[in-house]
């Protein structure tokens, strides 16, 4: 098997961490929507979008306040998004 281009790698996380965040942000209790994300973090609506849809590459500041925001510890959300695809299933 062919090693993985730092690209291909780059593609690899955004696409977990973005799903991640999406079903995070969907299980939330209650449910969050992306405009309330978008407010707490003082952004639009569209750069959420950006980052769920893998668009945008999320930096660890955003990650960590999006895991405050979200009432998540943020080390077990980097370890959700470590462990994807397979986190996907829990």
């Amino acid at each position: 098997m062919a090693k993985k281009t730092i690209e291909e790698q780059r593609e690899h996380w955004n696409r977990a961490a973005s799903a991640v965040l999406s079903a995070a942000r969907r299980d939330h209790e209650p449910p969050m929507t992306q405009d309330e994300l978008a407010v707490h973090l003082q952004v639009t609506r569209n750069v959420i979008a950006n980052i769920e849809s893998a668009r945008k590459e999320i930096g660890v500041a955003e990650l960590i306040l999006i895991a405050h925001d979200l009432k998540l510890d943020p080390v077990a959300l980097f370890k959700l998004i470590l462990g994807w695809p397979s986190s996907r299933q829990k």
